[in-house]
């Protein structure tokens, strides 16, 4: 505490010698202190898929985008590639903040976000090119956006590339699959789809899913080829009926609790970050799904391509009506066939026309 009093004429210059410093002293406190550094935003997130997986790869990618641009105070310092928990636990974690980010199968929120479900469903687009057409313009946008009302931010779309069958035996008709217990992602549409199909489907983490074929715990996958290498389910599910019945994407999302927290600037740096790594991606899926079918032949894989995909329509386009009970639902599918692109469908590429 510093002591006030009166002083007498001959401290009179000790006084004055002194004021300077108590000024300082006293203002101290109120003085402008120069700006601190914008602290660091080290950012966490999860994908059950392994680091060499497209899906990683363009998270990577993403951070070296972050780092680049904000001289290293924004970074990913954990792809969190591998993740042994299911993809649902994953979103709890990211809606409660205790993940910052993840890449997800948009399958999983179907429960919760009726659009989610929309692109879940069997036959929905012509081609890979009319899928990333839709989900690149409005269509897209307003899907990411409605997902605010769910505790998370939807950044970007991530092809998935197209969903078929791989099984321990072959299946090259929807009849083959009677009886069979089949593999999953947690959501209606997948679970409704096998079900339609007169098999029993389950839900279980990524991780698992190897050892269950090899125990026999279930017959058959519901997935893709990146999935097919990337799993090394190619070792006991050596069939891959090319049934290509499903073409949901993936999604990158964030902890909207999270995200209020951040500043503008750092929103936008991972916005902009986020969407700049989706062509990355879509070059890496391209290639390596290429790769996981060349792969997965010269590991003795039987590759089924003429299955019966009539049987496989028959079965599944009616699911539809049951599965959108929402005119609002209805009336999404209805936008997004009206997306078809005027090029021919993909040979290969899930190509059948949409149902009427």
């Amino acid at each position: 505490m510093v002591a006030f009093g009166v002083l007498s004429s001959g401290n009179t210059r000790v006084a004055s010698a002194a004021l300077p410093v108590l000024i300082a002293w006293l203002t101290a406190g109120l003085a402008p202190t120069a700006p601190h550094a914008a602290e660091p935003v080290p950012l966490r997130s999860a994908d059950v898929f392994t680091a060499d997986a497209p899906s990683a790869r363009a998270v990577k990618r993403m951070d070296e985008l972050l780092r680049e641009r904000t001289n290293n105070r924004v970074t990913i310092e954990s792809i969190g590639a591998a993740s042994k928990d299911s993809e649902a636990y994953i979103v709890n974690q990211v809606r409660n903040g205790q993940l910052d980010m993840a890449r997800i199968n948009i399958a999983v929120l179907g429960g919760n976000e009726p659009a989610a479900a929309v692109l879940s469903l069997p036959y929905l687009f012509r081609s890979r090119a009319q899928m990333r057409k839709v989900l690149d313009g409005p269509i897209g946008e307003e899907i990411l956006a409605q997902l605010g009302t769910q505790g998370l931010m939807g950044l970007c779309f991530y092809d998935a590339g197209a969903r078929s069958f791989y099984s321990r035996t072959p299946i090259r008709s929807a009849a083959d699959m009677k009886d069979m217990t089949v593999q999953v992602p947690t959501g209606e549409a997948s679970v409704e789809t096998v079900k339609a199909l007169g098999a029993k489907p389950v839900t279980m983490p990524y991780a698992q899913i190897a050892s269950a074929l090899q125990t026999g715990a279930i017959d058959a996958v519901e997935n893709t080829w990146s999935d097919y290498l990337s799993g090394a389910h190619y070792r006991t599910a050596l069939y891959y009926s090319v049934t290509e019945h499903s073409r949901a994407p993936g999604v990158l999302i964030f902890s909207k609790k999270v995200w209020d927290g951040l500043s503008s600037r750092t929103r936008t740096a991972i916005r902009s970050a986020a969407k700049e790594s989706v062509p990355f991606l879509r070059d890496e899926l391209d290639t390596y799904e290429a790769s996981a079918r060349k792969a997965a032949a010269a590991a003795g894989s039987q590759i089924i391509d003429d299955v019966d995909r009539t049987s496989f329509t028959d079965a599944l386009v009616p699911l539809r009506d049951r599965l959108l009970p929402d005119r609002r639902e209805r009336e999404l599918v209805q936008r997004i066939r009206m997306q078809e692109i005027a090029t021919a469908p993909e040979q290969g590429q899930g190509s059948l026309p949409l149902p009427k």
